[in-house]
């Protein structure tokens, strides 16, 4: 009988001393990682590597087009293969299903339109890779021979893969039944935009593309499902971040008590936001399982992960910086397309955490982004680790001279051409970077404690000031000024 992970890794390494009479670790001690041992000597265990008697392999078929109506079926060639348990669509799991679509994970105000993913492609596909059909069999191999024998007719139809063409009048519509392809529309700000600008010795702008990103873990997703039906109990060994998510998604979908249901998670090789996902091979590896009463496994390749596993962005910025003579920042405003694909899987968290964060490590008077998101024919948007483009440029937000380059609109003593930048901005850019603190845990600091503290060797009240990497450090709590 196999060790379960943590018994094992416990077996492998002794608890580490305790340092205190509460027996917990302190600050600053060196803690034991406790599955090291394991991992590093080739004794961990994935989803892959769960091996149960019985077991039976999926493959999945897979759209080959971005947008087409599906006709129809034919799968007695594959069933015809020796070694080809059963082939599943989304009309043999109905009867299972208390609901067909995967409600959304973080529901929103600002949705224009509900676009939930489901359980396998519902009579229309809208983007590459999006599952049909479910192989089983008693190899990979066989599995994925058989689904190649599928034949599924489509009529196509037109494809959108531009979020900004998608908004545009007149555009093709990403769902056939949908009336637009705005998927949500919001806006985050504060303080006074207009007069900011309207007033600002200089104004820059610039576009920017974030474009598309993936994970690309070092193991792909993966599930083992096992029914048991004399407890009538569904068990799915998965590589998630989020088991007690995908056992609230099975509920829901099964109409069954949560008693019922265990998500189980092995070791994890990398997750990076995709894996908190549940999605249609979730369920239907589940939904094989309990049709066929046999252990059924499925490991993603790394094909599938390019077309079917969430990605994030892309997203379009048009943005503004309003500007002193002296590099001060007064205000920032813009507008973002952002690129949700095909479904809704995690909300529109990746689009606001944009917004959000744009402003995270400046003081910045005034602020304004309109965000619209944009169904388009592409894999399904959600949060990648470091998912957020706006951490990838918002360095240059503190607008040193040729830091913004673009359409320059400055008032002064002339009007001829832009006045430039005070020259202290221009002598001493550490002072421009001096008056922006990189904050940890805390979107902002107000301006009251800002002016205060600004020009404080330490700063009062805050704690002991530290040298970091050679800067003035002051830390409070869980916050970190670097000065």
């Amino acid at each position: 009988m196999q060790l379960s992970v943590c018994a094992r890794r416990m077996a492998a390494e002794p608890a580490p001393a305790a340092s205190g009479s509460d027996g917990h670790k302190s600050f600053g001690e060196r803690v034991t990682r406790l599955e090291d041992p394991a991992l590093i000597t080739g004794r961990g265990r994935f989803a892959d590597d769960i091996r149960l008697p019985g077991a039976a392999h999926a493959a999945f078929v897979r759209s080959p087009h971005a947008h087409a109506l599906i006709r129809s079926i034919e799968s007695s060639a594959a069933r015809a293969i020796d070694g080809v348990v059963a082939i599943y669509t989304l009309d043999d799991f109905r009867p299972c299903l208390a609901m067909e679509r995967m409600a959304v994970g973080l529901p929103s105000p600002s949705y224009r339109q509900e676009r939930d993913r489901p359980v396998l492609a519902d009579g229309e596909v809208l983007h590459v890779g999006e599952p049909v059909a479910i192989v089983v069999a008693e190899s990979r191999y066989i599995a994925e021979d058989a689904a190649a024998l599928v034949d599924v007719v489509y009529d196509l139809l037109p494809a959108v893969a531009d979020c900004r063409e998608s908004l545009k009048p007149g555009a093709d519509l990403v769902h056939r039944d949908a009336p637009h392809n705005e998927l949500a529309a919001f806006d985050l700000g504060y303080g006074d935009v207009r007069g900011v600008f309207a007033s600002a010795p200089h104004v820059y702008s610039e576009s920017f593309w974030q474009h598309r990103g993936g994970s690309h873990s070092i193991e792909g997703r993966g599930c083992v499902a096992v029914y048991d039906d004399v407890r009538e109990q569904l068990t799915l060994h998965s590589s998630t971040q989020a088991a007690h998510s995908a056992r609230a998604v099975l509920v829901d979908l099964l109409g069954w008590d949560e008693t019922r249901i265990r998500v189980m998670t092995p070791d994890v090789g990398g997750g990076f936001g995709p894996k908190v996902v549940f999605y249609q091979e979730d369920i239907s590896t589940a939904l094989a399982s309990i049709l066929t009463g046999r252990p059924v496994r499925w490991a993603e390749d790394r094909r599938e992960h390019f077309i079917a596993s969430t990605q994030e962005r892309d997203q379009y910025w048009n943005v503004e910086i309003a500007v002193d003579d002296d590099g001060r920042v007064l205000g920032l405003r813009g507008s973002m397309i952002h690129d949700h694909g095909a479904y809704t899987a995690r909300g529109i968290n990746l689009a606001y955490n944009s917004a959000l964060v744009v402003t995270l490590p400046y003081e910045i008077p005034a602020y304004r982004l309109d965000e619209t998101g944009a169904d388009q024919q592409g894999a399904v948007d959600a949060g990648p680790r470091g998912g957020p483009p706006a951490r990838h440029f918002r360095d240059g937000a503190d607008a040193r001279p040729g830091g913004a380059r673009t359409r320059n609109r400055s008032r002064g003593n002339s009007p001829q051409k832009p006045r430039s930048i005070g020259k202290d901005a221009v002598r001493a850019p550490v002072e421009i970077a001096r008056r922006r603190a990189l904050l940890f845990w805390i979107p902002a600091i107000t301006r009251a404690a800002w002016k205060k503290h600004c020009g404080a060797p330490a700063m009062p009240g805050f704690g002991k000031g530290r040298r970091v990497r050679g800067k003035k450090a002051v830390i409070s709590g869980s916050v970190l000024l670097i000065m």
